[in-house]
């Protein structure tokens, strides 16, 4: 899942969101990955992306409730979406 296609506006999403994260504009990052996630739901860099903003924005509820949604459609195992929790 991790190297599934996106479509093109995702990609951009995507690149906007990442950027942000970079650049420490978590609520930008949250709000570029939230408009990705309407687009491709089912792919690991939109969520990994939408739960690292939700961490860093402290919006511990959305990403509690963003991890739980991956791990109960058995799309992502956890270390996929939390690499750093891996032991």
């Amino acid at each position: 899942l991790a190297s599934q296609s996106l479509p093109p506006q995702a990609q951009i999403l995507v690149q906007h969101g990442q950027a942000a994260l970079d650049s420490g504009d978590f609520a930008r990052a949250a709000t570029d990955f939230e408009q990705a996630r309407q687009l491709a739901p089912d792919n690991l860099e939109v969520n990994r992306g939408l739960l690292l903003s939700y961490l860093q924005t402290g919006q511990l509820a959305q990403a509690t409730t963003q991890i739980n949604q991956c791990l109960s459609r058995n799309r992502f195992a956890r270390h996929d979406l939390v690499p750093c929790c891996t032991p």
